[in-house]
């Protein structure tokens, strides 16, 4: 039985936000390593389309519920719930960052940092902690949903950086790094675990086609791309493929973190058979009663 708790809705929200997070921290990263390179076009959008996609994931969150009202009752349980920290760290970091941008200062983007990497963590800890599904409750997913995140950050970084003048190799790496990370994590989460349950639940992911689709297009494509330009040194010699493989790869990289998201959640969701059991023994009851 699938579970009914976590749709659509969900999907976006942890898809953007893990991606408006990753985009911002790898944004301060390579600001701060490349220096003057960036031209105003680029910093805005690491610091303000960050947030405001970010604020796209939790606007699909809300929708969730029914009323978007309903989202203000997340903050309830701080302490206890990794849905609740996600929401509180989503909030602040959308404040911020909108703030740092007004009136720029170290306390304000500290802070932002803080937050990004909190709701990063959290969300992948929010699904692991879900209970009574097979394919979720395993130590890897909190990592696959922080390196996937980063993954689909990586991607936009790639398309960001498309039109700085002096931008160097730097993006690209950064990306590859992620890339071999997220294929080995993925790789493992799929085939490392035997248990008969877990499998089932997985199954799908390991099918032709979702694999040409994660592992094809999500990883395979942009590691070539990125290999090949980086070896040939097109980076130095600023060829007319630099472009067209940052798109590409961008755009890949894009659709393999989503797509990571989207079937762990949407394809994988099956509660366990103790739970299925309990489930029919209680329509039984009440049939008798």
């Amino acid at each position: 039985m699938m579970q009914r708790s976590w749709g659509r809705p969900a999907v976006v929200n942890l898809t953007l936000g893990g991606a408006g997070a990753g985009f911002y921290l790898l944004g301060v990263l390579l600001t701060i390593l490349e220096r003057n390179r960036f031209d105003q076009a680029q910093l805005v959008s690491f610091q303000l389309l960050a947030p405001a996609i970010v604020c796209f994931g939790f606007f699909a969150l809300s929708l969730e519920a029914g009323r978007p009202s309903r989202v203000l009752h997340l903050l309830r349980n701080i302490l206890s719930s990794w849905m609740s920290i996600e929401s509180l760290a989503g909030a602040l970091f959308i404040v911020a960052t909108f703030t740092d941008w007004f009136y720029p200062h170290f306390v304000f983007k500290t802070v932002a940092v803080s937050a990004a990497l909190i709701l990063i963590i959290s969300q992948g800890f929010m699904v692991y902690r879900a209970p009574a599904v097979t394919a979720w409750n395993v130590p890897l997913v909190p990592v696959i949903f922080a390196i996937s995140g980063f993954m689909t950050a990586c991607g936009l970084v790639l398309l960001n950086t498309l039109a700085a003048p002096d931008v160097t190799c730097l993006p690209a790496v950064i990306s590859l790094i992620v890339v071999l990370l997220n294929l080995a994590v993925w790789l493992l989460y799929l085939y490392g675990y035997h248990n008969a349950d877990f499998r089932r639940s997985t199954e799908v992911m390991r099918r032709f086609g979702s694999l040409m689709v994660t592992v094809g297009v999500g990883h395979l494509l942009p590691l070539v791309l990125l290999l090949s330009i980086s070896l040939f040194g097109d980076f130095k010699n600023r060829s007319i493929m630099l472009p067209i493989v940052h798109v590409i790869s961008g755009l890949a990289m894009i659709i393999g973190g989503a797509s990571q998201k989207t079937a762990v959640i949407l394809k994988a969701g099956y509660l366990r058979g103790i739970v299925l059991r309990s489930i029919e023994d209680e329509e039984e009851v009440t049939l008798l009663l």
